[in-house]
């Protein structure tokens, strides 16, 4: 916060003062394997109602999520958060923590508290704040809020066997032919159409205060 001016960051911590007036704001961290199966089931019903899970994004399987969860438990590393206001859970952070550096696996926010902020407000709304914050992939939200950023890629590792190369050499075709049809879509100035004919935008009310 200290990279904003002093009127950036009182206009960013009313967001929280705003969403108060809603109700009581928790904010509830997870880092106990017994405290997986709550969270999740509110983090994949808030996962629903995001503009990700709109684009075939978000927690869509339940046992894979849980599975990795119990992992990041057993070795002491799941920290996630989940802020409610009053009973109602409205937004979802979940991530692992490895000595001082904390990285976010996935986000989502309740698009029907959009006009609340949410968001922002599961970011500001921390306890024990870890030295590094790692965003993980880029966003334009996270843009906004780092002080820094590096290149970065992600890989998998398989053996050389008939299964995996095969499904990574389909992988890889998928990824070419999206690709090029995302270019030709641009320079025939069709994408935009196209996204919106793909990814409909949802049109949900705002709770109320």
């Amino acid at each position: 916060m200290k990279k904003f001016t002093a009127k950036t960051r009182k206009n960013r911590f009313r967001e929280i003062r705003l969403l108060q007036e809603c109700g009581n704001v928790q904010l509830q961290r997870v880092t106990q394997a017994s405290e997986i199966d709550g969270y999740l089931e509110a983090a994949i019903e808030i996962s629903k109602r995001t503009w990700q899970f709109d684009r075939g994004w978000g927690l869509r399987d339940p046992e894979i999520v849980a599975s990795k969860l119990q992992f990041l438990a057993q070795r002491g590393w799941l920290r996630s958060y989940l802020l409610k206001c009053g009973d109602t859970p409205c937004a979802f952070m979940l991530g692992h923590q490895y000595g001082s550096r904390f990285y976010t696996e996935f986000a989502g926010a309740d698009y029907r508290w959009k006009d609340r902020s949410v968001g922002s407000v599961i970011l500001l709304f921390k306890e024990n704040t870890p030295q590094f914050y790692d965003f993980g992939n880029y966003a334009k939200w996270q843009e906004y809020y780092a002080t820094e950023s590096y290149p970065e890629s992600s890989a998998w590792l398989f053996r050389r066997r008939a299964y995996p190369l095969v499904t990574g050499s389909i992988y890889h075709a998928c990824s070419v032919a999206s690709i090029r049809t995302g270019a030709l879509l641009e320079r025939l100035q069709l994408k935009s159409r196209v996204r919106k004919l793909l990814w409909p935008k949802a049109l949900p009310g705002s709770p109320r205060c």
